[in-house]
């Protein structure tokens, strides 16, 4: 290992540890299209929004009597995801389409992370340790928090997977903007809206706790860049948000009684306090901004494991997954810690190099023990799928019934279009969606 370490620079480490994180991509973008990862929960309505939207293009909603049980196609739940899939659905079919796009997400996650890092960090060896920490994060956080790996895996959480490339390319032009740059950031922003709502409040978040941050050490308030971030991109996310909520009083969102971790946000919280204290006093900014938007977030999703356990979800949580936010928390949280260490110790190069090649091969070791790519087993066959006709009505709530009947759904209706059923997976669809997943459209 040390005569390893002795032949190869530390610039080719770096780039040979970036090049096995996007493999480790790739191999995971293999097994999204060889395992049958579009049955499982919310895929099989990712499918169907991406099958229906077909017959709008190139309009990005309309009224469709199969979808949302008879409002609009998109009008509650941000459909870019479905709407580039449903664009490349016309070269290749709607599966296809799909795992292409979740591929483009894989193999490039690293990447974009490691920009992200690499900002913030200006030190090569500490950056990419953040990179690979942050990587490593992603492929073995619980499927259900949504931003994982296991999560298009095991639960069919798809958009929010496919726009995480993009918020890393956001948080990586923050700095940009507190110089005055404004347009890659708004354009990024409008993205991450129009894909999925956490990603883009996340990052609206991230924006204003450090220009906020920017003022508490520079005493300059920058309004401006801000102000033009704002209007940019809510002119270009107004043709989804002005009729959302012009017909908000029809959209239904019932979240899952899953509450926020306590006693670990609770500590990583004491411990984001302390690095914001510090890089306060020393006035580190890049620190301090990461440092204080790891205590707002750790801060939420703390109340939120309190309220959860003492109200109910439905009190605190109703309108938001406040529990999907702490994937963010965490990341914010180990840059900060990696940030810290860099800036406050001296620890010798030679450390660092065994420091990275060790978390990879933990890395390596865990993709062995704990498979990432393990896929949802149940199944439901019907033989006889012509035979099905006239009126069917779902009632089961979508918590408290196996994914195998979204495939069967989703299947039957592509395989019979005679049937012409109505479809209904998300939450965020209709007042009644939560409750009825499919009905025909002559009841």
């Amino acid at each position: 290992m040390k005569s390893f370490l002795r032949n190869i620079n530390e610039e080719n480490i770096h780039q040979t540890i970036l090049l096995l994180l996007v493999f480790v991509g790739v191999i995971l973008a293999v097994l999204f299209w060889q395992k049958d990862t579009l049955s499982v929960y919310d895929a099989s309505g990712h499918l169907a929004a991406v099958e229906s939207m077909r017959n709008f293009w190139p309009l990005p909603a309309g009224w469709n009597s199969k979808e949302l049980l008879g409002w609009p196609q998109g009008l509650f739940y941000p459909s870019l995801f479905h709407y580039l899939g449903a664009t490349l659905s016309f070269v290749f079919d709607s599966e296809s389409a799909i795992r292409i796009l979740i591929s483009i997400a894989l193999v490039s996650l690293p990447l974009t992370i490691n920009e992200f890092s690499k900002i913030f960090i200006k030190d090569r060896s500490w950056s990419t340790l953040a990179t690979v920490l942050l990587f490593s994060l992603l492929l073995f956080i619980p499927d259900y928090l949504g931003v994982g790996v296991r999560g298009i895996f095991r639960v069919g959480l798809l958009s929010s997977f496919f726009v995480m490339p993009f918020v890393f390319l956001f948080f990586a032009q923050i700095p940009k903007v507190l110089t005055g740059k404004f347009l890659t950031a708004s354009l990024l922003l409008a993205v991450l809206l129009l894909t999925h709502f956490v990603a883009g409040l996340i990052a609206g978040f991230f924006l204003v706790t450090a220009i906020f941050g920017h003022y508490l050490l520079k005493k300059n308030l920058l309004l401006l860049p801000l102000l033009k971030i704002v209007v940019i991109s809510a002119a270009l996310t107004s043709f989804f948000f002005l009729p959302f909520f012009f017909y908000r009083q029809y959209a239904s969102i019932t979240a899952p009684e899953i509450s926020s971790y306590f006693l670990a946000n609770l500590v990583g919280f004491v411990i984001a306090v302390l690095l914001l204290v510090v890089s306060y006093r020393k006035k580190q900014q890049p620190l301090f901004v990461l440092a204080l938007t790891s205590c707002g977030l750790l801060f939420f999703v703390s109340i939120d494991a309190v309220a959860t356990r003492l109200f109910g979800f439905q009190s605190m949580t109703h309108n938001f997954y406040l529990f999907r936010f702490q994937p963010f928390a965490y990341i914010f949280f180990l840059v900060s810690v990696v940030s810290f260490v860099f800036s406050n110790t001296v620890v010798n190069r030679k450390f660092i190099n065994y420091a990275l090649i060790s978390c990879l091969g933990l890395l390596v070791i865990g993709l062995v023990i704990k498979n990432p790519a393990q896929v949802r087993t149940a199944q439901v066959s019907l033989e006889a799928d012509k035979g099905v006709s006239g009126r069917f009505l779902e009632s089961f709530r979508r918590l408290q019934t196996s994914p195998a009947y979204y495939e069967l759904q989703t299947g039957l209706n592509r395989k019979n279009p005679e049937a012409n059923w109505a479809n209904g997976l998300f939450a965020e669809s209709s007042v009644n969606s939560s409750f009825i997943q499919s009905l025909i459209k002559s009841l």
